[in-house]
Parts: structure tokens; C-alpha cells; sequence
């Protein structure tokens, strides 16, 4: 494997973020922590944001990996690595009360020549995109955009609404609950799967085969709207988006704007590579 170009950024200057890139002999991963707003202060879990928490011990979980494991083998160990490390620290809280560390994740294993997939990263294999947007995130966004257009329609400044996201207020109560639909064992039109200490169930491990050698693979998060060929054009055509769209209520919507003076509208991570 040959890395050919990684980078990492989060929205916030100057912030460490919460996606990170895990490189080892065997392995890939590309990682988007999710963002909560935890009930305890962050000194609880060494004073680093709860999705960022989450990330460095899925991290150091990949490192650990034996070579040869298929997916089912190394997702199991990745989120008993992430259980222990939420015990050791006293974070193994019960979803239906309140959310805790966790994660979304792509991994290339080299040694099955396969990429896999929990949560909603994304990634592209010899220039063929692959991208998941869950369905709890496209009924927030569009309800949010809908939120959005009316108070544009009705005056209001999208400068101020860009400081003021009013849309975001409306699906907030969704957004805190929606960790209850994470691994979810019965089937449910919102149910995903991520990286939280619980296992992961099967229909949310996805797995795909990458054929032939020297193959290209683009792994990010969702922190780019798009997979493009090189970081150069992810990143031209990132701002472009968020240029013509800062609201991020158009064909690219978020459940959050770019925030004025902010690097982006979320944490971004870009790997390319050849496998």
C-alpha cells in the first residue's frame, strides 16, 4: 500500500477535531467521531471531545489488529476495544438516557482487499464513488432546510441566520435522540450502524470487495460533500459548494452552516492511496 496524500482539518481553527486517518502495514481507516453534546464536562474522558475520544481508541484498536481478520472478526474487536476504553473511563452510558462516544469508520484491509464500512464515511475505488447518507441525517436536513427557506422567504438575513441557525433548533430534539436508532437490532427505515462499544449488527457492516492490484482508493468523511480525485479538487470543489450554498440547505444540505470564520461546516479527512 502507498499513500499518496492525506489531510486532515477540523471546522473549528485551531481545534485537534474529531476525524482521523489510522495508517498501519495492513491496514487504512479513515474515522469521523461523532459530535454530542456529552452531560459531562470533558475533563470526565481527558479533557478531549467525546467523538474525538471515540476515534483515538478506535485508533489504537486498528494497530493492534492481526493482519488476516475479515470484517465481522475486526469490527468485533474494534468496538470491545472502544467498550473498554468507555469502562475504563466511565462512559458506557445507556443510549436510551444519554449518548456517548462513537464513531464512523472506513477501513481498507489489505490483506482481504476489501473495504469496510460502519457508519457514514465514504470512499472511491478507482474513480467509482461510494456515499452514504443515513435516512435519520436526510429527514434532518431537508426538515432543516425547510426551516431554513421559510425564514429567507420571510425576510430574514442568511448572513444572520449562518450565527442564528434557527434550523438546527428545530431538529435539535431529533438530533439528541437519534443515537437510540445507532445498531439498532430490529430492522427500522432509521437505523445505522457506528462505532459505540455495543456490537455492530450485521446489517450494518458493509463490505466491498476491491479487484486487481495497484487499485486507486479515495477513503473520506462526510466533511466533503463529494469524493473527489485528488485533495486538491476535493477541497476546490468543498468550498465551491459551500461558496455558492453557505447555508448548506441546497443539494448538498447539512444539519449546520458554515459558520462564519469557521475552516468549514465540519471536520473533513481525505486519504488517497494505492493498494
Amino acid at each position: 500500500m502507498r499513500v499518496i496524500e492525506r489531510f486532515t482539518e477540523a471546522k473549528v481553527p485551531g481545534a485537534p477535531g474529531e476525524d482521523l486517518i489510522v495508517v498501519t502495514d495492513d491496514y487504512l481507516a479513515v474515522m469521523d467521531g461523532c459530535t454530542v453534546r456529552y452531560p459531562r464536562s470533558s475533563e470526565t474522558y481527558g479533557g478531549v471531545t467525546s467523538g474525538r475520544f471515540a476515534v483515538l481508541a478506535l485508533a489504537a484498536g486498528i494497530a493492534q489488529l492481526a493482519s488476516d481478520l475479515d470484517a465481522a472478526e475486526a469490527i468485533a474487536e474494534l468496538s470491545q476495544g472502544l467498550r473498554r476504553s468507555l469502562v475504563d473511563h466511565d462512559l458506557l452510558l445507556d443510549p436510551r438516557e444519554a449518548d456517548r462516544p462513537s464513531a464512523s469508520a472506513v477501513i481498507f484491509s489489505r490483506a482481504r482487499r476489501q473495504v469496510w464500512r460502519v457508519g457514514d464515511c465514504q470512499f472511491a475505488v478507482d474513480g467509482r464513488s461510494n456515499i452514504r447518507v443515513k435516512a435519520i441525517d436526510r429527514l434532518n436536513n431537508s426538515t432543516r432546510a425547510a426551516c431554513i427557506r421559510a425564514q429567507l422567504l420571510g425576510g430574514v438575513d442568511a448572513d444572520w441566520l449562518r450565527r442564528h441557525d434557527v434550523g438546527y433548533e428545530v431538529i435539535d430534539p431529533v438530533v439528541q435522540l437519534q443515537r437510540r436508532f445507532r445498531n439498532l437490532a430490529a430492522p427500522c427505515r432509521f437505523g445505522y450502524g457506528g462505532f459505540d462499544g455495543d456490537p455492530v449488527p450485521a446489517r450494518y457492516q458493509e463490505i466491498f470487495p476491491v479487484a486487481g492490484s495497484q487499485t486507486e482508493l479515495i477513503m473520506t468523511t462526510d466533511g466533503y460533500p463529494t469524493v473527489e480525485p485528488s485533495l486538491e479538487r476535493a477541497e476546490a470543489r468543498l468550498f465551491q459548494i459551500m461558496h455558492d450554498d453557505p447555508l448548506l440547505i441546497g443539494r448538498y444540505g447539512s444539519t449546520k452552516p458554515w459558520v462564519p470564520g469557521n475552516n468549514s461546516f465540519d471536520d473533513r479527512a481525505y486519504l488517497r492511496a494505492v493498494v
